[in-house]
């Protein structure tokens, strides 16, 4: 399931109770953060686990970034803030090769990992070089460099309860921890738009029979049972893949095309998707 910015939480077994929120930061934590990277978030990544689960080998939370073979033989500093809500709780640095589709590629392989680190309620700021191996004699996948990643990832405490936050997580080439590159809102939101977006205002869920706000209007000339219309809109960023599409109905619960005129569903709605893919990678 993916969380903020594309981060996404994996796991095995039965899991429990957990949850994972935005929390906004109280200007004392924004202080320490200052401090400790130079940034002063406002926000963190809460993953609260308060009911255990059993029979777990792998809890994480991860990012995937794309085009492999950027990081031949590299290596690079990860470093993040955290903190927890009491006690400690010990969390590593893994890394793990994904070699991309088409063909028949090498399997994901698993890379270096850092750590345990211990976390504890006073905000710091940890950091580990990875030194990733080389790709010599795997073979990649046919569908393009973009479906080839470097996982990066958190493995958190296994069957077990905590409440640790999350902040500031960066990547760099090199063994060096620099102070945190902050992104503007706008950069961010392209960067995930490059494998999701909607016509929905940001904070709004997609969702059926949910109101005309963020619609895709156009007007028709045609008429008649069987006549047809079409409209069409401009991606607003070069897509990582070609996408699917989903149409939402604003009036009624379910996926057709609104006829606003005489308040009818348009039968046999459908998207279609054109795109052509970025190919700097």
């Amino acid at each position: 399931t993916y969380t903020a910015d594309r981060w996404a939480c994996e796991y095995d077994g039965t899991i429990g109770t957990f949850s994972i929120t935005q929390v906004e930061m109280a200007q004392s934590q924004r202080n320490s953060s200052m401090a400790l990277s130079g940034s002063a978030p406002s926000y963190f990544l809460r993953w609260n686990h308060s009911v255990a689960g059993s029979g777990q080998t792998v809890k994480k939370l991860r990012q995937r970034i794309e085009n492999l073979r950027q990081f031949q033989s590299a290596k690079v500093r990860v470093s993040f803030l955290a903190f927890v809500a009491s006690g400690t709780t010990d969390v590593s640095l893994y890394a793990e090769y994904l070699y991309g589709s088409g063909g028949s590629p090498t399997a994901d392989e698993a890379g270096p990992t850092a750590g345990a680190f211990t976390v504890t309620t006073a905000i710091q700021r940890f950091s580990a070089t990875l030194e990733i191996g080389s790709f010599s004699g795997k073979t990649f996948g046919t569908d393009g460099p973009h479906t080839s990643a470097l996982e990066i990832g958190f493995s958190l405490p296994l069957n077990s309860t905590f409440d640790v936050r999350i902040m500031d997580v960066q990547l760099e080439f090199g063994e060096a921890t620099t102070p945190y590159d902050r992104r503007s809102f706008a950069e961010e939101l392209r960067d995930c738009q490059r494998y999701y977006w909607k016509t929905f205002p940001y904070t709004t869920v997609p969702a059926q029979n949910a109101g005309t706000d963020g619609q895709i209007s156009w007007r028709s000339a045609v008429a008649g049972a069987s006549a047809t219309s079409s409209g069409h809109l401009i991606l607003p960023v070069a897509m990582r893949a070609t996408p699917t599409g989903t149409v939402y109905n604003p009036a009624a619960a379910n996926a057709e095309v609104r006829n606003q005129t005489d308040g009818s569903n348009c039968s046999s709605s459908s998207v279609g998707v054109s795109v052509t893919l970025d190919a700097e990678l």
